[in-house]
């Protein structure tokens, strides 16, 4: 964290940045619950899965076809990370039924579209 004081849009956007920050730090921190603020404590693993389906989002999206050795690979070159193997699935399922459910909204609400157009002419 670069700032003392910095502001989310939410808790789950500022749990996000913290999750990162452990992971670019190389550091185990536990977020431990709160009313109106969150207290970071040194503790329970850094990298869990929605962090790392958060992370790997985008190359995903881009290639679904991403192997877990080459995920794993960069882990370990950009962090110095070592994540197990059926977390490293975990996430790449994560990500991709996250992905393939867009992709039905996507052609649910082309149907819908056409279906106005249809009935406007």
């Amino acid at each position: 964290m670069e700032e003392v004081g910095m502001l989310f849009k939410d808790m789950e956007e500022g749990r996000q940045v913290v999750n990162y920050y452990a992971l670019a730090n190389k550091m185990a921190l536990r977020i431990s619950k709160a009313d109106t603020c969150m207290v970071v404590r040194r503790g329970v693993p850094l990298a869990n899965v929605a962090t790392l389906a958060q992370y790997f989002k985008n190359k995903l999206q881009n290639n679904p076809k991403y192997k877990l050795k080459d995920i794993r690979g960069e882990l370990e070159f950009d962090f110095r990370l070592n994540v197990s193997q059926s977390k490293l699935k975990r996430a790449k399922n994560m990500i991709l039924e996250k992905l393939e459910g867009s992709f039905v909204d996507d052609y649910n609400k082309l149907e819908a579209y056409g279906q106005e157009i249809r009935q406007s002419n």
